[in-house]
């Protein structure tokens, strides 16, 4: 989106796929999206990268954007395994680019393997609730449940979590993932508001802890409060795929 957005008429833009190294059991790609286009300045290079941040003040009001999809894209890549990365001179393009190493299929392999692993994380129609203050990690976490077929909706609170949970109709919400530590009210005293209501599905709903902690203590209280799983930040696809298979049915 970007490379289209600041390559003028005329220009070019290229993405490629190319197998860079393999092994036994892995394969190792560089995906890349190469344009001619306006180009960034070296000393910028890095921040870009950053949330809420653009190459110039000017960006914004003459292309538009929020400066959030770099800074959601590299955590995207950081939560695959890789690392998003740019090369770039103003005036002659920028080239964007990550490797990702990738496992080949099981024995069974073609279309089966893939079919399966398609299969495994397709939950369309299911209805899930994020709850994370921080807009970044919200988004990133939306961008994953989309795209495995998830409807979801967002609150940037535990308070603001309980109020839609209780408005919504009884099993209206499959699954709840709820950070711990927020402004207002926190994730361990939602998950219990959650779970003393006395509301139909309180009890039966999986919640789902996120937190940036990894300590038996952090995962210990997420237990004792209600919680069905716990996630460390930033969360890792495959262990999201597999925990949420396991407590959403």
């Amino acid at each position: 989106g970007n490379a289209v957005k600041f390559t003028p008429p005329g220009g070019h833009v290229t993405l490629r796929v190319e197998q860079t190294d393999a092994d036994e059991e892995l394969l190792r790609l560089r995906f890349s999206v190469t344009d001619d286009g306006i180009g960034i300045q070296k000393e910028r290079q890095k921040s870009i990268f950053n949330a809420f941040e653009q190459a110039e003040a000017s960006t914004a009001s003459q292309y538009g954007g929020t400066g959030l999809g770099l800074s959601i894209s590299s955590r995207l890549v950081q939560m695959m395994g890789g690392k998003l990365e740019v090369e770039s001179e103003p005036g002659k393009g920028s080239c964007f680019y990550f490797t990702l190493s990738m496992p080949f299929a099981g024995e069974r392999g073609g279309d089966a393997g893939m079919e399966k692993s398609a299969a495994a994380a397709d939950f369309s129609g299911k209805r899930i609730l994020v709850v994370e203050d921080n807009d970044i990690n919200r988004e990133i976490a939306v961008t994953l449940l989309e795209g495995w077929g998830f409807k979801a909706e967002e609150a940037v609170n535990g308070k603001e979590a309980v109020e839609k949970f209780l408005d919504a109709p009884p099993h209206y919400y499959d699954g709840i993932l709820m950070d711990i530590k927020m402004p207002v009210m926190d994730g361990l005293q939602a998950t219990r508001f959650i779970r003393m209501s006395e509301k139909e599905d309180s009890v039966s709903i999986p919640i789902i802890a996120m937190s940036a902690n990894a300590f038996s203590e952090d995962m210990k209280k997420s237990m004792e409060s209600g919680m069905n799983g716990h996630l460390v930040k930033p969360i890792e696809v495959e262990k999201t795929r597999k925990l949420l298979q396991k407590c959403i049915k």
